[in-house]
């Protein structure tokens, strides 16, 4: 699976400030964790290397789509049956999003890259993890964050393998941004000021 970009989608988490379920929240007729797993296969049918004309590295597409799964976790696999992903079990979900993290690059160690995504941006699209992919593929950038403007960054971020022992080793209660910023130098962005709108609690609801 050597230069091949899997997409992992973190879908662990309790949802305390939201009171329920955030992965099964439905929106627009379907959940949250499902809308963002066809997002992810969308993504992961495309083939970056050759949108982009680049082969850097070798990177063909993305080979596989992950679940983290924790909280809820029974509901969220039944939630995605019939779609085409790989789960990984993080038991120690309740201590924070770094145990999901840390759970997700232990699966995904043969791959050239990992692109690590939320459930809950509904207006997160493929041509977005698209442009993640595409400039691991034409510039070889270790880390790339989306660009909610205003000088905010976060999520969907991609992380080259190069930066997996990192990822490891960050606390259980920290999520990746402390490793996007030991980087930041060599950090490059990609545009999506829709990435600030997500589901936190009952207020962000539609």
């Amino acid at each position: 699976m050597a230069g091949r970009i899997a997409i992992i989608v973190l879908a662990a988490g309790e949802s305390r400030r939201l009171g329920r379920a955030k992965q099964l929240v439905k929106l627009g007729g379907a959940s949250l964790v499902r809308r963002a797993v066809q997002t992810a296969l969308a993504a992961a049918s495309v083939n970056p290397g050759a949108r982009s004309g680049a082969a850097l590295h070798g990177v063909a597409s993305a080979a596989e789509v992950l679940v983290v799964l924790g909280a809820h976790g029974d509901a969220v696999r039944n939630e995605l049956t019939g779609l085409p992903v790989r789960f990984v079990e993080n038991p120690d979900y309740s201590q924070g999003m770094g145990t999901s993290i840390r759970a997700a690059v232990a699966a995904v160690q043969a791959y050239d890259s990992a692109i690590l995504m939320p459930c809950d941006q509904p207006q997160l699209s493929p041509e977005i993890l698209l442009s993640l992919m595409q400039n691991r593929v034409a510039h070889g950038a270790a880390a790339v964050a989306c660009d909610y403007g205003g000088g905010v960054m976060g999520p969907p971020t991609l992380f080259g393998r190069e930066l997996f022992d990192e990822l490891q080793a960050i606390p259980p209660d920290s999520g990746a941004k402390v490793v996007l910023q030991r980087h930041r130098d060599e950090l490059r962005l990609v545009s999506f000021p829709g990435g600030a709108i997500d589901i936190d609690t009952p207020a962000d609801l539609p």
